[in-house]
């Protein structure tokens, strides 16, 4: 039952842990997301921005704008219940 009602959300590729990046993308900048469980959070901005907070160390701050929208995803990392 899952499944039959999960099939239509994007898909996810997974990186690494539990990040991961919007399947099937044309080009870049989309973010990478952090799911565990039900919680889902923005991890990066796009790939570049995901290894360097994911790789490099300590000290990187909140992750700024997210420029590309990703269809439920994005609605659940930003807490937008009512787009879902």
């Amino acid at each position: 039952m899952a499944r039959a009602q999960t099939s239509h959300l994007p898909k996810l590729i997974s990186l690494y842990s539990h990040r991961y990046l919007p399947a099937e993308v044309p080009d870049t900048g989309y973010p990478v997301f952090s799911v565990y469980q039900t919680d889902t959070i923005y991890y990066g901005r796009d790939l570049l921005d995901y290894l360097e907070r994911e790789f490099a160390g300590p000290g990187r701050g909140p992750v700024g704008d997210v420029t590309r929208w990703i269809p439920f995803w994005s609605a659940l990392a930003e807490r937008r219940l009512d787009e879902l």
